[in-house]
């Protein structure tokens, strides 16, 4: 939502909007927040979840690199890449797909060299993933332009739709104020629209 935050902020100019950014979510503070942006639907009973960005990855690497492994414009088996260099987020602790899990939905067994680097966030992995560093697990819908301005490319037949995704979710009593699902549509035009681009 960073991307459309100027935006957001002039499409309500009456509304103060903080944005404050945790890796797993609210917890301490739902009390205090109107909205949550987080991986996963809320588990609170009393708060409402909406879908913002569908769990839609793919293993991507920078264009030198997919053209050094033999990889262009061809679909390779699963089993050939999981001997090349792979960028590491997490393992799974997120409740998102990793490389592991990845793997596992071919059928394939993985476990990582423990030589492996893991990368601290998501910006910094698709940044090293566009310096051909090996490649990375890339949700689709959010990689700062990368596929469509060609500093990445999509690994044929490695396209995964996942069962998680980016919710946003507030106060199932607020969620119907005029003010509340205002903003809850605009937020979900917004990311739809970034879902559309993506697929042109």
């Amino acid at each position: 939502m960073l991307n459309h935050y100027p935006r957001l902020q002039r499409s309500f100019p009456h509304l103060q909007i903080n944005l404050s950014v945790e890796p797993l979510g609210i917890t301490q503070l739902e009390k205090a927040v109107d909205f949550d942006i987080r991986l996963g639907a809320n588990p609170n009973p009393d708060w409402h979840s909406d879908l913002l960005l569908p769990e839609d990855i793919c293993l991507a690497g920078s264009p030198d690199f997919v053209k050094k492994h033999g990889l262009t414009g061809r679909k390779p088996l699963i089993e050939e890449l999981v001997n090349l260099p792979l960028l590491h987020l997490d393992q799974g602790e997120y409740g998102i797909h990793w490389i592991g899990s990845y793997f596992a939905e071919f059928d394939i067994s993985y476990a990582p060299d423990p030589a492996t680097m893991y990368f601290n966030s998501y910006p910094h992995l698709v940044q090293a993933a566009t310096e051909g560093r090996g490649l990375c697990l890339l949700w689709r819908h959010l990689n700062g332009g990368a596929l469509e301005d060609g500093d990445l490319v999509e690994i044929q037949g490695t396209r995964v739709t996942g069962q998680s995704g980016y919710y946003l979710t507030c106060r199932i009593a607020a969620k119907n104020e005029p003010g509340f699902s205002n903003v809850r549509r605009w937020m979900m035009n917004a990311c739809q629209m970034t879902i559309i681009r993506s697929e042109q």
